[in-house]
C-alpha cells in the first residue's frame, strides 16, 4: 500500500487505486476511479484534470485564480 497525492504516478504505475477525501469516493482501476466527476467530489471544483496527447495525467491547482488562499 501507497500514499501519494501525485494522481499522475498512481495512474501509470498501480493497477488498482483509492480516492479519499474524508471517506471513501471510489477504489478501483485508475481509469475507473480518477474520472472528472471523481476528482471533482474529492477536490470540491478546485482541481483540474488534465491528459496530454500521450495519455500522462496532471492534477492542477485551480484554487483561488492564483491568489494565496491563506491570505
Amino acid at each position: 500500500m501507497v500514499a501519494t497525492h501525485d494522481i499522475g504516478q498512481a495512474a501509470s504505475h498501480f493497477d488498482r487505486v483509492m480516492l479519499l477525501n474524508h471517506q471513501l469516493i471510489r477504489f478501483g482501476v485508475p481509469k475507473d476511479v480518477l474520472t472528472s466527476e471523481n476528482l471533482l467530489r474529492a477536490y470540491g471544483g478546485q482541481a483540474q484534470l488534465i491528459q496530454d496527447a500521450n495519455g500522462a495525467t496532471t492534477l492542477a491547482d485551480t484554487c483561488c485564480d492564483g491568489e494565496d488562499e491563506h491570505e
